[in-house]
């Protein structure tokens, strides 16, 4: 690699990374973005791309995660359009709405909780009664009681808004480089100058890290690693016109059913603490199917696609990490997104891209929460692996 001087390093080439290399190319920002892998090769190539910020439990609406998501959920609108006219990529935007049904007493009692702390916040959240739901949605059985029904939560195709953001950075000059591992950050005194790579060392006055479920790496050794990989097993099936899901179903603990706009229906997924390992395995499989017998059991009758893996980015107490690290100057880091990448990742990109140049923080959001550095400071040295 030719030696060369950048604005910005970023890290990682899934939907964050990509995100801000294309929002900091978009200010006009010289910007490398770089990746041991593919662009969407790792968790956005298999996220689900449910855009959910109500979640799984019944938060405070204030809370700062609730806010980002309701922000990052507004983010998206006009967004396919926008990426479609700049790129021409369509990234695959489903205005389905989401039911999370209710199997029994309990179910219903939690899911009416969220209601109650939800509805002033989330656009047309409303509870259906059983009688409703089945009307509404065929595919649900006999023994869902009620269902909590969001008409604004979506989904996208995952994959695809990734490879449009790397694509609109391209446009803009950013420069692609795939398949070069990232190690060690190169520093002078407490401040980074570039990265170490397996083409050579690449310099700029920024480094951005998104590197995913990876990014541990260049941070100081801690007894629990602050972002770590949360194995998910996922399944598509491809169902006959005489099956058609009208929304996304969901429930807590069971999985979610998710149809595409390409007319295929994701099953996902599990959630699994096995490190870095991605196989398809049979127990991940009967989980996916149980799922399906549960929420849709009529799509027992569509046809297998194909199942993969993804490792998606946990963190040691559930919120991002966003923002500057103060141990190390000139080190930004966007990560530990677990389930909500593809939803945070369009925002936090033009967050980041914002932050970066020193402007105000975008929505007026609040992102003390997301301290990069509250599990410790962040260190210069990695393998390059």
């Amino acid at each position: 690699m030719q030696k060369e001087t950048y604005d910005v390093v970023v890290v990682g080439a899934g939907v964050v990374g990509c995100s801000v290399s294309y929002h900091l190319a978009q200010s006009g920002l010289k910007v490398a973005l770089v990746d041991k892998g593919s662009a969407a090769g790792e968790a956005s190539q298999a996220a689900a791309g449910m855009l959910a910020p109500l979640g799984d439990e019944a938060p405070n609406q204030e809370h700062p995660l609730q806010q980002l998501g309701m922000a990052a959920l507004g983010y998206y609108d006009g967004l396919d359009e926008q990426l479609k006219q700049e790129t021409g990529i369509d990234i695959g935007l489903v205005d389905v709405p989401t039911l999370r049904p209710a199997f029994d007493e309990q179910g219903v009692a939690h899911l009416q909780a969220l209601l109650t702390r939800q509805q002033h916040f989330l656009p047309g959240l409303q509870w259906l009664d059983g009688s409703l739901v089945h009307k509404i949605e065929p595919l649900l059985p006999e023994t869902v009681q009620g269902a909590l029904l969001s008409p604004y939560e979506r989904s996208v195709q995952a994959a695809r808004i990734t490879l449009a953001y790397a694509r609109g950075a391209a446009i803009r000059g950013a420069h692609l480089v795939e398949g070069c591992p990232v190690g060690r950050l190169i520093r002078q005194g407490q401040r980074v100058v570039g990265v170490e790579t397996t083409q050579g060392p690449m310099y700029a006055g920024v480094i951005a890290l998104a590197a995913g479920a990876w990014a541990t790496q260049w941070h100081t050794r801690t007894s629990i690693p602050p972002i770590f990989p949360v194995k998910g097993q996922m399944m598509a099936l491809q169902a006959p016109p005489s099956l058609h899901l009208r929304h996304t179903v969901y429930a807590y603990g069971v999985g979610g059913i998710v149809p595409k706009s390409d007319g295929t229906i994701f099953v996902g997924s599990t959630v699994e603490q096995a490190g870095f390992d991605k196989a398809v395995t049979a127990g991940g499989i009967a989980t996916l199917l149980a799922a399906v017998t549960k929420l849709t059991p009529d799509l027992n009758r569509a046809r297998f696609v194909r199942a993969w893996t993804g490792l998606r980015p946990g963190s040691a107490d559930g919120l991002p990490l966003i923002g500057p690290s103060q141990s190390v100057q000139g080190l930004w880091i966007a990560g530990g997104y677990f389930r909500d990448g593809i939803l945070l990742g369009p925002l936090t990109g033009h967050i980041l891209a914002e932050l970066i140049q020193k402007h105000s923080t975008p929505f007026g959001l609040d992102l003390q929460a997301f301290n990069p550095d509250r599990f410790g400071g962040w260190d210069s040295a990695s393998s390059l692996t």
